[in-house]
Parts: C-alpha cells; structure tokens; sequence
C-alpha cells in the first residue's frame, strides 16, 4: 500500500516568494518506475522549529505551497546510492499550509542504510553517481545559490535556503520522526554611498539602487543581480568565518566596493549588515555624450573595442583609468602636466589610436574628445568631457610662499569644494569649465586667480560659489594683466574681502569681458563689485550677455572705480552691449558705474557707452571730462545722477 509522511510547520524568521520556475524542471526527482523492488514509505517530517532563516507567512508560520520539491538520497540493497523525491499538488497541502502529505516511493532501499532529505530540491546535485558517498560533495548543488539569487526576501525562503536531515533508514522503514536542519546563514544588506565623513546623515542610501551585489568569502562567490527595487540585498550563504570582499553596481553602471575583516556567518541564522561602500569605476560600452570623468576615475567597457578592425582595448584590461599624459610618437608617459588624456589599463598600459585623440570645442561650450580616424568600424569616448577634477582633493602643487597652489590646466572641468587656504591660479591662455566648484578664500587668497588673458566657462546647471570665507580674503576672481573672458549658462557668485573686488583686480592693463553666465559681484570694503580695489586701477570692463548682478562695497562703485584713500584709483572704459544688468551703488559714499564724483583729482575713468541689452543702475554714473558717457552714441555728458529711489534704465523709457 502506499504509504504517506507529514511535514510540519515551523516558527522562523520571514523569507517568503516563490522561486524561479526556469529552474525547477532540472531537479525534478521522480520515482525510478523501471526497477521491481518499489516500496511507499511513511514518516513524519519536522522543520526546526527554532529556525531563524525558513520563510513565515502572515501569521507567523512557514506554508507548503503547491509545486514544492522535497528530494531523499538513500542506498540501496546493492550499495548504490539512489535519489527519490516527491513535489507537493494543492491537494496534499492542508491546515492553512502548516503541512502536507506526501508520497516517496524507494528502490528497494537498504535496512539501517545511510538516509538524506534535501529541500528545497532545487538544492539537489543531478545526477547523482551510483557509487558516490552521501554527503554535501556529491548530494548538493550550489550553484544556483551562487548564480541565480535575486536578491530578494520571497526567493531565498522558497528556493534557496537548504535545510537536510542526515540519518539511517529504521530497518527497512524511514525513521518515524525526522527533523531538517537549516544549512545555510541569511545576510539582509543595506548598502550605503561612503562620502568619507563621520557624519552618517552624508552617506546616501544607495541599496534601492543596486542592480548586482558580488559577496566573495575566499572560497565561494555569490553574485546576486536583480532589477533596482527596494529593501535590503538578502543574501544566502554557507556558514563561513573569514575576510569578505564585496562589489556593487548600481542601474547606472557605477561600482562600490567593501571589505570586511573576520567575519562570522553561522547557519540558521539572519544577519542584518548595514556597510558604507566606496566608489571605484563605472562600466560603459561607449561614453555617451554628457559623461562627466574625472582623473584618476576608474571605468569598464562592457564589450572590446575595435578601430578599423583592430582591437583597441579588451575587457579583460579592466578596470581602466583616465590619466594625463605626454606624447611623443609612439611614446606615451603618464605625467601631471601633461597635455593628452589617455587611458591606462590595470596593467599600467596607455591605451592610444595612432595618438589621434584630439580635443576640439563642442556647440555646448565644453570640450570632447574623438578619433581622428575615418574608416573607424567602432569609436570609444567620443564626446566625453575630459579633464574633470575634484577641488576637494587637489594635487596642490607647493607652497607661495606659505600657501599650498594648484594650476589649472586648459581643458579642466572644476568642481568639488576647496580649502580656502589654497591658491587657485589660472594661467594665461588656459581655458577652463567650473562645474559646481566652491572655494572660499582665506586669508590672502583669491578665489581664483588669474595670470593673464583666458577663459571661465560657467556650465549649465552648475552654481560656482567664490564668496570670500575670511575678511582679509583677496578678490573672488583676481585679475592681472590680460583679459578674463566669462561666458556659459551657469552661476557664479564672487566677492573680495577687506579692500578687494568681487572680480577685478590690480593693474590698468587688466581687462574683463563677460559674454554669457547668471553672475553675481560683490565688493568688499572700499572696493568695486567689478572693477578695481581700494586705491588701485583696473581696465576695461564689457559686459556683451549673461544676467549680472553687481555691488559695490562701502565708498565704492558697482562697477568701475574702488574708493581712493589718498592713492589713485581709475578704470578703463566701461561697456554695455548686451545682457540683463543690475548694477547696484556701494553703501554710505559709494557709486553706480565709474568714480566718484566730488574727489576727481585722484580718479579716472574711460567712455563709460550703452550700446545694447538691459541696464538698471541703482546710483551715480560718472566718468572724468574729457571722457564722456554714451547713450546709444550720444554723449551724455561725464555726469548722470541716479539713486535706488530714481535708477537710471536703459533702454531709457519713452515718454508718452
């Protein structure tokens, strides 16, 4: 007659779901019909009832659901080992789930021979060898626990989380109780953005966004990959003590990585692991317009690259690093001033394409990279921002005197936020891009400081903060002789300290243009918003687009002349051409546009010229006869009165 066995409930810690079904159809475990011996057995099948890692449903119970595979290793009278199994249907199940019954028929099984049940089967090694001992070598398969996790808490209670009994047949009857023991630790991991402060509220959840989480013991590797969702990463593991390295990759293709020192998993048990985890490299196929890289940044090409069906790169190289280099023919040295920006693979090998990797000026103000290559059958890195550097963690360069400088080079791409104790310096004919860079100078420094004529490009989206941080700070944007051209569709705030001019300088032959950016300039103490500092001279100033707004501090012009304090004070000519302007007249004695009036002897002024876009100045406009103020080419004098209460506007308004 056939014979049935009970499996009961439970008590545990919640893993519930359903486990994949593509897997199932490997392990199914059916009786061996063509054998002559066929006997049903009966038994009673307890799950430990102090599990902490078996799946519980609602009310706290582990359920049977119908589909579910139980498979039992035993000898046969021959001495081979046989497998047998049984998968539950909806009728076998009963009492909400707490137990089923079930039917195992065995092939002329053993008296008192060794006995093993594996559940789920999906655990289950297929095939089993005839002659192979009963133990975890040869009986269980973990491969699908170390490939096929997903990552979520229903998978692992149904699919994934081993529970065996290993006992002896009872004569020639199963055991009339046996109890499966749980195999296997849980992890629930909660996975956060190290910023490298103390402070946990800076470090990001980054857990919803992870895609694939690798958890490598030294022996085993578990890769778990799912789609971006919510809750922790849950994990299954053999027990194991040891050094856990671990890797992440988030929906967008950026890796973390994390070690844990002497850790300890027992089995039957749930661990919940919250880690900070660094950023290492991201992985690409190519690098999409917009990619923002920085030096030293580590990144991964999903396939290898071909130029004119030579291999360019493998992935094998990976990860690779974006560093500055020198070339001279075939020749490429790594080297901080240097002018190309290569890759660099693990290997520490410069990864170039007959050299071509040029750098031209993209519509959107930025810098790419291309090929120079026409018959390419596959490019990598075309339009990639190149040369992005972190401020916060600048390789300053030496002390000036006692002050750590960097240099920018052309082609940089700024952002981060700097010690205000550092000198900035931007060099004659560089040209460069702040992308969300703060730095607020300290004592004796300059926000940024210029060397003679080049270019700030302000990119989109971006707020570029160079306020000063201390009162005896320098300029926002120090200006020596030369011309500073400001352009872009981002923000910039500059002041100076005690003295010093939001963006200005020290010197006649120091010019600025601005052609484009959301600009706001204040003065320090005695000095103009944009223009000269206390007792000093600047150039010409030509405002062509962009929305600026400017003050100037106490005693000084919005833009134009600093206060003179018993020195000279003067400015070449001032131009409006285009763009929306605001020009706001510094506190107690100070001035809209120009010098001040009444104290002439010591000051002078170029044509100060409306010639385009949209100017309100809220104070004086003054200039030094014989130079004139212009109104659409109409000399207006060296003298137009004006005040926050009564602004002069142009276009000027037509009277009615």
């Amino acid at each position: 007659m056939k014979k049935r066995f009970l499996l009961l409930s439970m008590a545990a810690l919640a893993l519930v779901g359903v486990m994949t079904t593509g897997c199932s159809s490997e392990n199914d475990l059916t009786a061996e019909s063509q054998e002559t011996k066929l006997v049903t057995l009966t038994t009673t099948i307890n799950l430990d009832g102090g599990a902490q890692t078996r799946s519980l449903d609602a009310a706290g119970h582990k359920t049977f659901a119908n589909g579910d595979q139980i498979s039992v290793i035993y000898k046969n009278t021959s001495g081979q080992t046989k497998p047998a199994g049984v998968q539950l249907d909806a009728s076998d199940i009963s009492n909400d789930g707490k137990t089923a019954t079930i039917s195992v028929t065995m092939n002329d099984p053993a008296e008192n021979s060794q006995l093993r049940l594996i559940y789920p089967a999906i655990m289950t090694k297929t095939p089993i060898a005839t002659d192979a001992t009963i133990n975890d070598a040869n009986t269980i398969d973990y491969y699908y626990l170390q490939h096929s996790q997903n990552g979520y808490l229903g998978t692992l209670g149904d699919g994934f989380d081993l529970a065996v009994y290993d006992g002896t047949m009872n004569g020639d009857q199963l055991p009339a109780s046996i109890t499966l023991e749980n195999k296997l630790a849980i992890c629930a991991f909660t996975l956060k953005d190290d910023k490298g402060t103390p402070e946990t509220t800076d470090d990001e959840d980054i857990t919803s966004h992870i895609t694939n989480l690798t958890v490598n013991d030294g022996t085993d590797t578990y890769t778990i990959n799912r789609s971006a969702g919510v809750g922790p990463l849950y994990v299954a593991m053999k027990p194991v003590t040891a050094a856990l390295t671990f890797t992440a990759t988030d929906e967008d293709g950026q890796h973390y990585t994390k070690t844990l020192s002497s850790k300890s998993f027992a089995a039957n048990n749930i661990y919940p692991i919250g880690m900070k985890m660094v950023k290492s490299y991201k992985t690409y196929s190519t690098l999409p317009v917009g990619t923002l890289l920085k030096l030293g940044d580590q990144i991964d090409l999903s396939t290898n690259v071909h130029i004119n069906s030579v291999q360019w790169v493998e992935t094998s190289k990976a990860p690779f690093t974006l560093v500055r280099a020198n070339v001279v023919g075939e020749t490429v040295t790594e080297a901080a001033d240097g002018t190309h920006y290569v890759l660099k693979d693990k290997d520490g090998g410069f990864h170039l394409q007959e050299n071509n990797f040029l750098v031209s000026e993209a519509s959107d103000g930025l810098f790419v990279a291309s090929y120079n290559q026409p018959n390419n059958s596959y490019v990598c890195c075309t339009h990639v921002n190149l040369a992005a550097i972190d401020i916060s963690n600048l390789p300053t360069e030496g002390s000036y005197p006692d002050k750590k400088y960097y240099t920018a080079h052309t082609y940089d791409f700024l952002y981060g936020t700097l010690n205000g104790d550092v000198k900035l310096i931007l060099p004659s004919g560089a040209a460069v891009w702040l992308g969300g860079m703060t730095h607020h100078a300290g004592e004796y420094v300059s926000g940024i400081e210029c060397q003679g004529s080049a270019t700030i490009n302000l990119v989109e989206g971006t707020t570029n903060d160079l306020t000063r941080g201390n009162k005896y700070a320098y300029n926002g944007i120090d200006i020596k002789p030369g011309t500073l051209t400001i352009d872009g569709t981002g923000t910039l705030l500059a002041s100076g300290g005690g003295n010093y001019a939001g963006i200005g300088g020290y010197g006649s032959y120091a010019h600025i243009v601005i052609d484009g950016g959301n600009i706001t300039a204040t003065g320090g103490y005695n000095a103009a918003g944009i223009g000269s500092d206390h007792d000093s001279g600047f150039g010409n100033i030509t405002i062509n687009g962009g929305n600026v707004t400017t003050t100037g501090g106490e005693n000084a012009a919005g833009i134009g002349c600093g206060f003179c304090g018993g020195g000279n004070s003067s400015c070449g000519e001032i131009t409006f051409n285009g763009g929306t302007v605001v020009v706001n007249a510094g506190a107690n004695f100070g001035w809209g546009v120009g010098l001040q009036m009444g104290s002439m002897d010591n000051y002078s002024c170029g044509d100060i010229k409306f010639v385009g876009g949209n100017v309100t100045v809220n104070g004086d406009i003054t200039t030094k006869s014989p130079q004139q103020i212009y109104v659409n080419g109409v000399s207006q004098g060296y003298y137009i009165t004006a005040s926050a209460q009564s602004p002069f506007v142009y276009p000027i308004p037509v009277t009615p």
